[in-house]
Formats: structure tokens, sequence, C-alpha cells
């Protein structure tokens, strides 16, 4: 895992970050505003599972974004696949040899 990924792949990955923070924080914010209109809980109850789970969602975007590095790139692409932030067709967009690596992680 400690193999640094080519020029062209991580100048790829730079390129697709705001992409791929934008399109999950819009699924993340539509599931989160149907979770407060949930009918079935009091509005108090909604209210507190979604500051819940926009504290977790939170720590998820710090764990895919912060601190990212060259030398940690593959580390940081397969949490984000994992959280559902990088998707398979976006990983397509890479060399064959790092959609190699990110995918035998998930055999």
């Amino acid at each position: 895992m400690n193999e640094i990924p080519s020029k062209a792949d991580w100048k790829l990955f730079q390129s697709m970050i705001s992409e791929l923070r934008e399109r999950y924080l819009k699924t993340q914010n539509e599931r989160l505003s149907q979770n407060l209109l949930n009918e079935a809980k009091t509005p108090t109850e909604n209210f507190w599972e979604v500051e819940k789970e926009i504290r977790e969602q939170a720590g998820i975007l710090q764990d895919c974004l912060d601190g990212y590095s060259k030398s940690r790139l593959v580390e940081h692409v397969m949490f984000m696949k994992s959280q559902g932030m990088i998707l398979e067709e976006d990983l397509h967009k890479f060399s064959p040899e790092f959609q190699a690596k990110i995918q035998s992680f998930f055999r």
C-alpha cells in the first residue's frame, strides 16, 4: 500500500476532489432532509437523530478529504470507495495499475 501512485493519477485525484465532495454531500443532504421530515417520529427525535448523523458525516468527510497526500492516495481512495464518495465509474478514470490496487482490496 506504500507504493507511490503515478503523477497522472495524483493530478486526476486532485482535480476530482471538489466534484466528489459536492456529489457526496448532495446525496447526504437529500437523505438528511428526508430524515428531518420523518412523520413516524417527533420533530425533536428527527432533529437529534439528524444532528448525530451530521456529526458522523463530518467525521467521514474529514477522514476522506483532510490530509490526503500522494503517498497515502490508495488508502484515501479505498476509504472513499467504502463510504460511497468515489464510485466505480470514477475509478475507471485512473490508470489500470491504480484501479487494480484499489480493486484488490474489495474482492
